[in-house]
């Protein structure tokens, strides 16, 4: 069994006052780029290699353990998403993990459901949905009983959009306990500007890219980017966490880019471009720009406007790999 998952970026959060007795909710897209790709097959016990391969046994023991079945799997992680560079690493391990387990095992569960098993989803949805559907995907954030977050809008990104990302690999965005306690001492964020948030999802954001407007929704994510940046600021020392990046992004600006902004934590930063010509041709520019930091990485991508890919049977899930 082959699985192909793609990492997500996380535009930002609309609610994190949570008067309305929801909280969070978030808006964010799949891109292809950058993916996880990995093999499975069944065996008598647990054998991972490949990175991640300890996270990825955790996931396959806990759900073979909830299917009670006594066997195991083969599994071999081919390519792995950067872990904490903002770019959804940890969800799309774990659903892909659990995704081919579940088939091994014989047990029947929705993307949803094996979210809630292994724990995510505890704040965003959007590596959740970008899983199950692909596109652009708004989640309805956490109410007093909700499981996973609702995905409540999804909308196909228009192929010709390049995202040019911005890696820095000498910088991890905030995870873990660290991420816990960022939560735990962010200020609240004031009714009026969630409610701004909101209303340029609705009003600017979903609009544009229903009508293919790559200029408008560069604009509406930088003004969702500029107030989410400010309030996370609090935590880590500005709009960005790395100076880098955020260099970089500036000059993307002034090279075309209708919208740049930070993938949840970071460090890896976006910049968003109406076609292919214009995104190679800013990056190329960046590229010898920055040509002295080896630690920075540029890769242009598409949307991903479909799920992730599930091959089943070896010799097909091989030669869907080799493709």
């Amino acid at each position: 069994m082959h699985v192909r998952a793609h990492a997500r970026l996380h535009l930002g959060f609309l609610d994190l006052n949570g008067s309305l007795g929801r909280q969070f909710g978030s808006i964010g897209l799949s891109v292809d780029g950058v993916c996880l790709e990995l093999l499975a097959a069944p065996a008598p016990g647990f054998t991972i290699s490949g990175p991640g391969a300890a996270r990825a046994e955790a996931v396959a023991r806990a759900v073979f353990e909830f299917a009670g079945h006594s066997g195991g799997v083969d599994l071999e992680i081919l390519r792995a998403i950067p872990e904490h560079a903002g770019l959804g690493s940890g969800t799309q391990l774990a659903l892909a993990v659990g995704s081919a387990c579940a088939r091994l095992a014989g047990v029947s569960l929705s993307v949803d459901e094996l979210a809630n098993l292994l724990l995510r989803g505890q704040r965003s949805g959007i590596g959740i949905g970008t899983y199950s559907q692909g596109g652009f995907v708004v989640d309805a954030g956490r109410g007093p009983a909700t499981r996973t977050p609702p995905v409540i809008s999804r909308l196909p990104v228009p192929d010709p959009w390049r995202f040019v990302l911005v890696m820095d690999h000498s910088r991890q965005g905030a995870h873990g306990d660290q991420e816990s306690e960022a939560f735990s001492r962010l200020t609240m964020m004031p009714d009026s500007r969630c409610a701004h948030l909101c209303r340029i999802t609705l009003m600017r954001l979903l609009p544009a890219l229903a009508e293919a407007d790559c200029p408008a929704f560069g604009a509406a994510v930088n003004e969702v980017q500029s107030i989410t940046g400010e309030h996370f600021s609090q935590w880590q020392a500005g709009r960005y966490s790395s100076p880098d990046v955020a260099a970089v992004l500036a000059f993307m600006a002034e090279s075309g880019a209708t919208g740049c902004g930070q993938s949840s934590w970071g460090p890896t930063g976006f910049a968003i471009f109406p076609d292919a010509a214009a995104a190679v041709s800013a990056m190329e520019m960046a590229r010898k720009r920055w040509d002295d930091n080896p630690q920075l990485d540029f890769v242009s991508c598409r949307a991903a406007n479909h799920p992730a890919v599930i091959c089943s049977g070896m010799t097909a899930a091989r030669q869907h790999a080799r493709g």
